[in-house]
């Protein structure tokens, strides 16, 4: 019985959690203007989050990982944020001014 428990309790953990869509991106996605770009919203999102995980991003916006992954870049290449890919867990959009609390 213990063996059967402990198989139940590898597989879920090796389950990927579900992304939801970011709620700010799709309010401001269902606001928007005449002359607003998709990535007008991302980044208005970026500024009021300070980061943003990139599958949140893709999941948000209906794109896959690498096209999220593109317009970081192309923010990043703008200078109006930085891409983060940390050692353990998931890429991330942040802004430049981010500061990481560490504990």
């Amino acid at each position: 019985i213990s063996l059967i428990l402990l198989i139940f309790i590898i597989r879920i953990s090796k389950k990927e959690k579900t992304i939801k869509p970011n709620k700010l991106i799709k309010l401001l996605l269902s606001r928007k203007g005449q002359y607003e770009t998709d990535f007008d919203i991302l980044y208005k999102t970026l500024q009021n989050l300070k980061k943003i995980n990139l599958k949140e991003i893709a999941v948000s916006f209906s794109i896959t990982e690498k096209k999220a992954e593109e317009w970081c870049k192309i923010l990043e290449e703008h200078q109006l944020a930085t891409l983060h890919y940390p050692p353990i867990g998931e890429p991330e959009l942040r802004t430049i001014d981010y500061i990481e609390n560490k504990k």
